[in-house]
């Protein structure tokens, strides 16, 4: 939840958001006798504790812990930065370059405390972060690594060619593979969002394990029970759209599919079961809509990219 402070004259005014910042237009008050002598008395405190920090830290990057690049969405692109560390670590006019060229992030010096994260975002995002003016935003789509240095530190991030929209969803990226959907965004106008913004989990299995009854599924626990990668021949030809793939699952409990990704090449197609729940011996089939009928528990995912010559599993 975020706050933010309005000094008047005889009070001071806390103003607490609420956590469905895009539906909600309320939020919570408080009010404290005072003037804007406790704020200057507060923030000297903060700064000092800053300076503190800084003489102790650890000189050391930030990890790109999480990246959005999807356009047309209405949370916006965004970056985000974190600390995973035990200690807090310092860094100086820190850098991203792309396939485009290299792009300031933080002028100067700045640090991070254990577990802390910064959002940069583009201009018009609704997310709590800072604007980021003058990125290419459009490099996060295209093939190409990421590298993040300060002065003479530098590390690489591989970045694959995706788009961020799969099927009805969208996701960011993380560790250059997909984020697993979780309940991070309370708005209901928000539940295609897969993505926790400026909060980085260290342990995002368990974490996300911990929001349902269900544990995730398995990958060993299934195998291709048919696969068309060539498409339906209907109305006397071939419409090469109309692909599709049956997983079976033959582990022993009930397990939550959602965790799970099919990848073929640099392609990855992330797996969404709407109802979160698949019972052993049941068919998932990964797929459009469009042209698969009846009642089945379906991903719907496109496989335009996926070839009987390119392995996948």
């Amino acid at each position: 939840m975020g706050f933010s402070v309005l000094a008047t004259k005889g009070k001071v005014r806390i103003l607490f958001s609420s956590r469905d910042f895009i539906s909600f237009t309320s939020s919570l008050v408080l009010e404290i006798p005072g003037n804007e002598s406790v704020l200057t008395d507060f923030f000297s405190q903060i700064q000092k504790q800053n300076l503190n920090i800084i003489n102790l830290c650890k000189n050391d990057l930030p990890v790109l812990s999480e990246v959005f690049g999807g356009t047309e969405s209405s949370v916006g692109r965004f970056l985000e930065f974190s600390n995973s560390k035990k200690e807090p670590i310092c860094f100086q006019d820190l850098e991203l370059e792309t396939i485009s060229g290299s792009y300031s992030i933080f002028s100067g010096t700045q640090f991070l405390i254990p577990g802390e994260t910064i959002l940069k975002t583009e201009s018009g995002s609704v997310l709590p972060g800072s604007e980021l003016s003058y990125f290419s935003w459009l490099d996060l789509k295209k093939k190409g690594n990421l590298t993040l240095k300060s002065k003479e530190i530098l590390q690489i991030y591989k970045n694959s060619e995706k788009n961020f929209l799969e099927g009805e969803r969208y996701y960011s990226s993380q560790n250059d593979f997909y984020s697993t959907c979780s309940d991070f965004f309370v708005s209901n106008s928000l539940k295609r969002f897969c993505m926790n913004p400026g909060f980085s989990f260290s342990n995002e299995t368990g974490d996300l394990n911990s929001q349902g009854d269900l544990s995730f599924c398995n990958l060993d626990n299934f195998q291709i029970e048919e696969a068309n990668l060539t498409g339906l021949f209907l109305d006397e030809k071939l419409n090469s759209k109309h692909k599709f793939i049956d997983l079976e699952y033959f582990g022993n409990n009930i397990c939550n599919p959602n965790y799970l990704s099919l990848e073929s090449g640099e392609k990855e197609i992330p797996i969404w079961l709407d109802t979160k729940i698949l019972k052993p011996g049941e068919i998932l089939t990964l797929g459009k809509r469009d042209f698969i009928k009846g009642e089945i528990l379906l991903s719907q995912v496109d496989l335009k990219d996926f070839e009987y010559k390119i392995l996948f599993f």
